[in-house]
């Protein structure tokens, strides 16, 4: 898809979307009862991915433990995991 829309596959941009995805995927799987759906698409300069899981309730903001870095096991300070519906839109750079 990507490679379509004129991004180099090894680019800055590519593996960006990459992590982004995998991250999102991750997350679903292993806090939010599995992965239901996937979708991918680019619109303008923006790539949207979304991500739904079986969770059947929406997440709770929370606090990482203190004894977890920030970074770790792929979280951030946001605490992102148990996500519905996840959407990331890194700008489109063609490279």
């Amino acid at each position: 898809m990507l490679q379509h829309a004129g991004i180099a596959l090894d680019s800055v941009t590519t593996a960006d979307a990459l992590l982004v995805t995998s991250e999102l995927v991750t997350n679903a799987i292993r806090h939010g009862g599995g992965l239901i759906a996937f979708c991918a698409e680019i619109t303008g300069e923006a790539l949207r991915v979304c991500v739904s899981d079986g969770a059947r309730t929406l997440p709770r903001p929370g606090r990482l433990p203190r004894s977890s870095p920030v970074g770790s096991a792929g979280r951030s300070s946001s605490d992102s995991r148990h996500t519905s519906t996840s959407a990331a839109t890194p700008a489109v750079r063609r490279s």
